[in-house]
């Protein structure tokens, strides 16, 4: 179901069974936050030598706008099984909440699955590697949970995106109705 209402906001192609490399995790998220076309059209660097040529521009755009910082600073082992750390922090990052700058970051490896957990993305750092039901449940999660320090306090960042063109009100609406359908009592009577 939550698969379904993602492709309403533009995500496709994902195997709910499949485990994840850390670039393909990158590329998925950037293209779900809307950012393909920049990506591609700004075709950013970045220093990781793993990344195959088809990754490229999602890994620099998501190196170069801090989705991916922190963590991997200078090595990314880019082929290998995505882990829940990087998923949940370019979440966290996504919803405007920082790990970087000293006194600035609002999370680091310590505490970010107590904030992921308060925002219902993640509550604890998995041994498992990502699979495709996890980044489904765990993008929908953020969509649907409110930014960090936005004007208006119940924006989430789906209104981000809408907000930003990336997604019409109309697929937003479609998304929803498709989890009300979903989740609705269905009648089992005949007549």
């Amino acid at each position: 179901t939550l698969l379904a209402a993602l492709k309403h906001l533009g995500v496709v192609e994902i195997d709910l069974t499949k485990t994840y490399s850390a670039q393909e995790i990158i590329t998925i998220v950037v293209k779900a936050l809307g950012y393909e076309k920049a990506a591609l059209r700004n075709n950013f660097q970045h220093p990781y030598e793993s990344v195959t040529d088809e990754y490229d521009p999602y890994v620099g755009y998501a190196y170069a706008t801090w989705l991916l910082t922190g963590f991997y600073p200078d090595e990314l082992k880019a082929e290998d099984e995505a882990d829940d750390a990087m998923l949940t922090a370019m979440l966290l990052r996504a919803l405007g909440y920082k790990d970087y700058g000293n006194e600035a970051a609002d999370f680091n490896k310590e505490n970010m699955y107590e904030i992921a957990g308060e925002l219902g993305i993640s509550k604890e750092d998995s041994d498992y590697p990502v699979r495709g039901d996890d980044l489904v449940n765990m993008l929908w999660a953020a969509l649907n949970s409110k930014m960090k320090d936005a004007e208006d306090q119940d924006q989430t960042l789906m209104d981000d995106m809408e907000d930003r063109d990336v997604i019409s009100s109309r697929d937003i609406r479609h998304a929803r109705e498709e989890i009300e359908e979903a989740t609705e009592p269905k009648d089992d009577s005949d007549g």
